[in-house]
């Protein structure tokens, strides 16, 4: 995986905005919410590649995953992806600190769109493993002139640390989008 993330692809476009539930010749987009951790600004490529990743792509242009191996301790994210395509799973194992494994599962709509996403979270330590999930659960996205939500409300609910919680909020994204 450490080789094929230094590969190009064979494909002349790529999607990795599709990671972001994003599509047309975006530029770069900035995400507020109010998980602080959860912010940030993602740009890309004109032919639709995430700037400054490490991805690996396949030969569709969809990003497979990358990986990150210092000795004895890695980091390996993949991505699976069904019809759509749509991100199906994506799942990070790393061990820089004790051995974890995080995987989020979408779940969309009959007409395509994101509905909800899964994080489920397991480390593993001395005591055993830890187990902590959080679903989030997306509703009334406004649209700009390309289709992609630029607001939308989210109903959070998960248990981390040992303690059941919710949350509501709203979501905000600035597009910016490459002109011809």
């Amino acid at each position: 995986m450490c080789l094929a993330s230094l590969m190009p692809a064979v494909a002349q476009d790529y999607r990795g905005g599709l990671l972001y539930d994003i599509k047309g010749p975006v530029k770069e987009f900035k995400l507020k919410t109010q998980f602080k951790a959860c912010q940030k600004k993602v740009k890309f490529t004109r032919d639709g590649m995430v700037k400054n990743n490490m991805f690996a792509y396949d030969n569709e242009g969809l990003p497979t995953g990358m990986s990150i191996n210092f000795g004895n301790k890695y980091s390996v994210l993949s991505i699976q992806w069904e019809e759509g395509p749509k991100v199906s799973e994506i799942t990070l194992n790393e061990n820089f600190y004790r051995p974890v494994v995080v995987t989020y599962t979408p779940e969309y709509s009959e007409d395509g769109l994101l509905k909800s996403y899964r994080w489920d979270r397991t480390e593993t330590t001395k005591e055993g493993d830890v187990k902590e999930w959080v679903l989030m659960e997306y509703s009334a996205p406004v649209y700009d002139e390309h289709g992609n939500w630029i607001r939308r409300h989210v109903s959070a609910s998960g248990e981390v640390d040992g303690k059941y919680g919710t949350s509501e909020f709203d979501e905000e994204r600035v597009i910016r989008y490459y002109t011809e």
